[in-house]
């Protein structure tokens, strides 16, 4: 297509001049080497099957056309195939998931979906949370709202504190009580402050000395006990009754009775002793007769508590010829009354 001189010329450029002169470019040259020298593309070498000429010859035995040694299409060298998403279908660590299958940790085996999970603050299992309730070495937390160091309800299996669930103390019977939990001291509160499943239990603190009544009366004997409010037959905060068989004998007692009280006393008052209530004999005298003056009583010694004897009461002038005296009006039989 050139004249001549062109193609000399040509020859000449190209280094294609051989024994023929400068008659004419040499056919002794091999065409790789005129290709190559002329910038065209050269005979693929390398033992290989692509045909990519470039000047670091591929000389690996894989079939792409990359410089690496494996037999991907991409310039790295790992055996994945790299889809350009992002998914990666090799199996890494060996623990039967790739990443495309839900392994989010693909360079540890013990990571993997349905990993067992541990606290340790790793995301083991791949469900996209961390130490949840349940993890192996979990601890059991109660629910304590009251902030009393004692929980309620059932434990949560938990690897570090969770809102409420701050302790590892159950029996809390009362959350909303701080002052309610095992070991509390018990107090006349109305609530069963140390959760032994009784309320203001004897021995409380505040309670009160109530004394046992068994008669009924008010009035209780020497036995007592600490009590938040009366119960039973100890419910009375006033000792002293001398028999609490009778709800009639007990301190202070102002009535008199013919008959002792149960145990052969008369001592209804409980002061120790058995008060009569007629004391005194009968006195009618002459003050100046036929003025007589004179005092209701016995006409003898006083009889003692519950027995009968002659009562005189009133006192007059009296007239049998030839005496004149002062005598009581009546006469009577009566019983001596105590307390």
């Amino acid at each position: 297509m050139f004249s001549g001189r062109q193609d000399w010329i040509l020859c000449i450029a190209l280094g294609l001049i051989g024994a023929g002169g400068l008659g004419g470019c040499d056919d002794t040259v091999p065409e790789d080497k005129r290709n190559e020298r002329s910038g065209g593309p050269a005979a693929d070498a390398d033992t290989d099957t692509d045909t990519n000429a470039d000047t670091n010859a591929d000389a690996d035995t894989d079939t792409d056309t990359d410089t690496d040694t494996d037999t991907d299409t991409d310039t790295d060298t790992d055996t994945d195939v790299d889809t350009g998403d992002g998914t990666d279908l090799i199996d890494a660590d060996g623990d039967g998931f790739s990443p495309s299958e839900g392994d989010c940790n693909d360079r540890n085996d013990l990571i993997y979906p349905g990993a067992p999970e541990t606290c340790g603050g790793t995301d083991e299992d791949c469900d996209g949370t961390t130490d949840e309730a349940g993890a192996s070495g979990c601890t059991n937390y109660y629910s304590d709202v009251d902030g009393d160091g004692y929980g309620a309800g059932s434990a949560l299996c938990l690897c570090e504190t969770t809102g409420a669930y701050t302790t590892t103390m159950a029996g809390d019977c009362d959350d909303a009580r701080a002052s309610s939990h095992p070991g509390a001291t018990e107090s006349c509160s109305g609530y069963d402050d140390d959760c032994d499943g009784t309320t203001d239990e004897a021995g409380s603190s505040g309670c009160a000395s109530y004394y046992f009544d068994g008669d009924g009366d008010g009035y209780g004997t020497s036995a007592s006990t600490c009590l938040c409010a009366g119960s039973g037959y100890y419910d009375t905060t006033t000792s002293g009754d001398c028999y609490d068989s009778s709800s009639s004998a007990y301190p202070g007692a102002v009535t008199f009775y013919s008959t002792h009280r149960g145990d052969g006393s008369f001592d209804y008052n409980c002061d120790g002793a058995e008060s009569r209530r007629y004391p005194d004999t009968n006195t009618c005298i002459d003050t100046y007769w036929p003025e007589c003056t004179g005092s209701d009583g016995w006409a003898d010694t006083p009889p003692d508590c519950g027995e009968t004897s002659m009562w005189w009461s009133g006192c007059g002038p009296s007239y049998t010829f030839p005496i004149l005296a002062c005598l009581p009006d009546e006469a009577a039989e009566q019983t001596q009354i105590c307390r």
